[in-house]
């Protein structure tokens, strides 16, 4: 079973968790439509990082709280060293929260405090 999660698809891949590039726009609905719970055709805040542990545990294989390159499937290693912020090897979950938050900025284009599906498609260089 294929379950897809919109940051363990495209917002993880910031950290070389996933590549982004790979996943369609198709994908990305399925992924985005998955995230947001409420159904307002936005991803807010609270949905993203919902779904941002979901998809961080399910990575997370050992239960570690830690993300290891031997966990993931084609890690990007400049993205993991730069989300290693204590230079340890592995990425924490604060680390990944970090990073996340930030990538939600970022994708946030208009400031609103939540993604559109075109703000995710922009961001993730799938538009």
């Amino acid at each position: 079973m294929r379950r897809v999660l919109i940051t363990g698809m495209v917002l993880l891949g910031s950290l070389g968790l996933a590549n982004a590039q790979q996943f369609t726009p198709a994908d990305i609905g399925v992924a985005f439509a998955e995230a947001d719970q409420n159904n307002d055709g936005f991803v807010d805040r609270d949905e993203y990082v919902r779904d941002f542990i979901a998809a961080f545990i399910a990575v997370d294989t050992d239960g570690d709280e830690q993300i290891e390159a031997e966990e993931m499937v084609d890690p990007d290693p400049v993205k993991l060293q730069e989300a290693d912020d204590n230079r340890n090897g592995k990425v924490s979950f604060s680390e990944a929260l970090d990073e996340k938050i930030t990538d939600f900025n970022e994708a946030d284009a208009n400031s609103d405090g939540k993604l559109s599906y075109t703000e995710v498609l922009t961001y993730s260089g799938s538009q």
